[in-house]
């Protein structure tokens, strides 16, 4: 055979390549009993018969018995080659990459992903093996879903668990993301080593379990905090660098701790522990520390009542002692704001932090606080949807304990008075502001001047409605009567015994009823308005004369195919 192996290639190259050959089982067998006996002088031609193999795979995709035959020969021969194949790993992996696309079989992609991780396990060197992966990614970027497949077959291992050699692999895989390095390094396309490495995370959390992945959580934990030191011990020429190392690794906590709602957080008292250090710690970039509010967040709506209510606390209080600006401590706010710790661990940190704001003087940040604060109330008590609800009407305190006059008290106060003065509400510009302060008013304590602000919020209606049907306006119909709405909504908060119908009189709604008696708005506000008459027992209001009034401004409604208005 030593004589002749050279014919015996080329006829074996020949007969692989005959379509449908029906001597191909045979003809695999000997291929695999040549890899074993000669392997030294088979491994030149490695590539010729995998490039056929790969071809045979193709061509009999529809036949499971071949394909069977095919994969359990360059199985074999894998096993065979395999320490020839990593001595020369770089220039394997050249034709195995293209394998890794998406525009080949499934299949295919997976044999590749699978072989070459079994080739990256026997590696010496990881480090130098990840250096030359990661920048062929520069030349090839749309491999990076491949590299990462390949990442995560070499940790893969069966039952959900990871392979042994995690242990040491996937501390270098971490490293590789930024500049937080021991001694000389590569520099590497940092975007696309993180897109890989988060195909690699992705893949991972997919195929893992709580139970069995508490080793990656401790590895990338010890990560997270070695990089931080670094970054914490850095010149400030290298800080800006090290940090883009630091998000990069916050980001891929953020994935494992969002997977499917903290399904594989094994330890979440260790993670918290993590980023409670960060956050006690230096003032990290406005980037990285918004990616650390962000994984807080995610933790807390995850884990809530799995962590010690301890660990819930100083988190919490944590985030709003931070300096990062207030779009990032709102973000996070309004993250966590269903939670059922938001009143009693929250709340309590939100509202000074808000107040300390209020009293600065950038006016941007005192409408992102108003924006929050609001939207905080809307989602807490939101707007009753009929009449049948008013009966539960209860404010939704939030006490900020001021004395002086100053913060957000004082600001609804202010916005209010301004309006108010006016015959028309001027602009579109004021409408945030003064429907902010109506939705606050009822809600926010102290009141500085309980009766002043219902004299402001009354002669608001009333102006309003004097200029709803006015065409000067720069505000349409519709908002002006949203405004009103709200309006009425909150003196109805604020009244005790009735007073509300001596500050809008039946006549003006009964007057709005007629006007526009196929208005949503309209009809919401005079549901309230009579809906609260009844509860009240006001007779003046619900008298028979009165509703037989309204009833003629309904009673075509009453035909209507528009459920709403019936």
């Amino acid at each position: 055979m030593i004589l002749t192996f050279e014919e015996i290639i080329a006829a074996l190259k020949t007969h692989l390549a005959i379509p449908e050959s029906l001597a191909l089982g045979p003809l695999l067998n000997l291929l695999v009993q040549l890899a074993r006996d000669l392997q030294t002088d088979f491994y030149c031609y490695f590539h010729d018969f995998f490039d056929l193999l790969l071809n045979l795979l193709s061509k009999n995709a529809q036949d499971p018995e071949l394909l069977e035959q095919i994969f359990s020969a360059l199985s074999y021969i894998f096993k065979f080659l395999w320490r020839y194949l990593v001595r020369d790993i770089k220039d394997v992996y050249q034709y195995f990459s293209t394998l890794l696309r998406k525009n080949n079989r499934e299949y295919i992609v997976n044999f590749a992903a699978e072989s070459f991780a079994y080739l990256m396990r026997k590696v010496k060197n990881h480090g130098e093996l990840f250096d030359f992966l990661f920048l062929t990614l520069e030349e090839s970027p749309e491999t990076a879903e491949g590299v990462g497949r390949l990442l995560f077959e070499m940790v893969k291992g069966v039952q959900k668990q990871f392979h042994s050699c995690t242990q040491k692999t996937f501390p270098i895989v971490l490293k590789k993301l930024g500049e937080c390095q021991d001694g000389k390094y590569e520099q590497l396309p940092w975007d696309q080593v993180e897109s890989a490495v988060t195909e690699m995370f992705v893949s991972m959390a997919k195929h893992t379990d709580k139970k069995n992945s508490s080793q990656i959580w401790k590895i990338l934990i010890s990560g997270v905090d070695e990089v931080h030191k670094c970054w914490e011990k850095a010149v400030k020429k290298n800080k800006e660098k090290i940090s883009t190392h630091l998000l990069r690794l916050l980001r891929l906590m953020g994935m494992w701790i969002n997977y499917k709602g903290g399904k594989i957080i094994a330890e979440p008292e260790t993670v918290a522990q993590c980023l409670l250090g960060m956050l006690r710690g230096e003032h990290l970039p406005e980037a990285v520390g918004g990616q650390l509010l962000e994984d807080v967040s995610s933790l807390l709506v995850s884990c809530t009542t799995v962590l010690p209510v301890e660990t819930t606390v100083k988190l919490v209080t944590s985030v709003f002692k931070t300096k990062y600006p207030e779009s990032l401590v709102y973000s996070f706010t309004r993250a966590v704001l269903d939670l059922p710790i938001f009143e009693k661990d929250v709340l309590p940190s939100l509202l000074p932090y808000c107040h300390q704001v209020m009293c600065g003087r950038d006016q941007a940040s005192h409408q992102l606080t108003i924006h929050l604060l609001t939207h905080v109330t809307q989602q807490k008590v939101p707007p009753p949807t009929d009449g049948s609800e008013l009966a539960q009407l209860q404010a939704y305190m939030m006490d900020f304990g001021v004395t002086k006059k100053t913060g957000i008290p004082n600001h609804i106060m202010s916005v209010l008075k301004t309006v108010s003065a006016s015959d028309i509400v001027k602009g579109v510009g004021d409408l945030p502001d003064v429907w902010s302060a109506l939705v606050l008013l009822p809600h926010v304590r102290p009141i500085l001047d309980k009766k002043e602000a219902i004299q402001c919020v009354t002669s608001l209606f009333m102006n309003l409605l004097k200029s709803v049907s006015a065409d000067t306006n720069e505000i349409s119909k519709g908002e002006i009567l949203h405004i009103m709405y709200h309006c009425l909504l909150a003196l109805l908060y604020m009244q005790e015994d009735g007073e509300m119908f001596e500050w809008i009189p039946q006549a003006e709604v009964a007057s709005l009823l007629s006007h526009y008696p196929e208005n949503i708005t309209v009809l919401e506000m005079a549901d309230l308005y009579f809906t609260q008459a009844s509860l009240d027992g006001s007779t003046s209001v619900t008298s028979e004369e009165s509703l037989l009034q309204v009833y003629q401004s309904l009673e075509r409604n009453l035909t209507s195919h528009y459920s709403k208005l019936m």
